[in-house]
């Protein structure tokens, strides 16, 4: 019958120094990538022309479905839904114009921009 070999797990100033320099290194890298505007999970999605060319009628983000807008370009499924989400957690503030939907989690200007002519207020769009 052999033993079983029985290791030694004790935290030492090696394993400090090795944690401390790999955490300093993911900071930097965070900070490097967010000042390049890199921390969008979809910044770097390419446009879909099929999702464009389904995305030419008008589509109303205050009574929207999460399939139809989807059909927005850079908007994924997860998006969507915070859209959704967002409307049915404030319904007293409506989107009123493209800009308004900056308040909804991972959309930003750039995106605003990106499917602004997509978009439509009024109550008969989709």
């Amino acid at each position: 019958m052999t033993r079983a070999r029985q290791y030694d797990f004790t935290w030492n100033n090696g394993n400090t120094i090795a944690l401390i320099v790999l955490s300093v290194a993911a900071i930097v890298a965070l900070a490097v990538s967010s000042m390049r505007g890199g921390t969008e999970f979809h910044a770097h999605m390419p446009i879909d022309p099929a999702k464009v060319s389904a995305a030419k009628e008008l589509i109303n983000p205050n009574t929207a479905s999460v399939a139809s807008l989807r059909r927005l370009p850079q908007v994924g499924p997860t998006i969507a839904a915070r859209i959704v989400q967002y409307r049915q957690q404030h319904p007293a503030q409506p989107f009123r114009k493209p800009e308004d939907l900056e308040v909804v989690k991972r959309i930003g200007p750039a995106t605003v921009a990106k499917i602004s002519p997509y978009l439509s207020f009024r109550a008969n769009a989709d």
